[in-house]
Order: C-alpha cells, then structure tokens, then sequence
C-alpha cells in the first residue's frame, strides 16, 4: 500500500509549480487587513430580518435599474447620506 504524502510534500509541489507573476501578485500594504486601494473595512452585524431586508432592497433595484446594486453600494450610500447630514463631506 502507497504511503500518503505529507502536508510539507504538496506545499513543496504547489511553491514550486504555481509561483505567481508579478502582474498577478497582491500588493504589499504593511497592515493585515487593509486593502490595497487604502480602503479599511468596517463589520456590520444585522438581525436576520434586517439582512434580508438590506438583500431584498438590493436585487430590486438590480431588476429596476438594470445595473448591479450590491449590498456593499448601499452600505455606502447610507454611510454618505448620514455624513452628509451631519455636515460632513462623503467620502465612503
């Protein structure tokens, strides 16, 4: 019976086979986390209902507008609205 190969074994094969060009390799931002863009996430937790609500209101305006309005746009949007109204500049 074939032994199985190691974990060490396959990480040594995927290294050596797939080493990504540099037109494909993630820029370097010296923080875990951030995106390359600069930008910095921000966690939203939702009741159930409200998630639904949040992805419902989404795909409708997708099938209205005939663009793609994801949930993420109209988190942004309502972070700009609530700046604005604050009398702060939108920048999300």
């Amino acid at each position: 019976m074939a032994k199985k190969p190691s974990l060490a074994d396959l990480t040594a094969k995927k290294s050596t086979a797939a080493a990504p060009s540099p037109d494909h390799a993630p820029a370097a931002t010296g923080r875990a986390g951030s995106q390359p863009d600069g930008r910095k996430g921000v966690l939203v937790r939702l009741r159930p209902e409200g998630w639904r609500e949040l992805r419902d209101l989404a795909a409708e305006l997708t099938l209205s507008t005939g663009t793609q309005v994801s949930m993420q746009s109209l988190i942004v949007d309502a972070i700009n609205t609530t700046l604005k109204n604050n009398g702060r500049p939108p920048v999300a």
